[in-house]
């Protein structure tokens, strides 16, 4: 965990779940979140092979 958690010395990891678009990923990221769960953002489409592509894209312009 980077961040405010750990400066506050909190060890759990704290996921963002429920209603995340791609769009709002990097902003998440940008909290030092541990994790994001992304469902309706995949299943909801009809081309999941290229939003999975976009959503993973913008994990890997960041140090995880």
């Amino acid at each position: 965990m980077d961040g405010a958690g750990k400066k506050a010395g909190i060890s759990t990891p704290i996921i963002a779940i429920g209603g995340i678009e791609s769009a709002d990923i990097p902003a998440i990221l940008e909290t030092g979140i541990y994790g994001i769960a992304i469902s309706a953002a995949l299943t909801n489409q009809t081309q999941t092979a290229a939003v999975l592509e976009e959503i993973s894209s913008k994990f890997s312009i960041h140090s995880i």
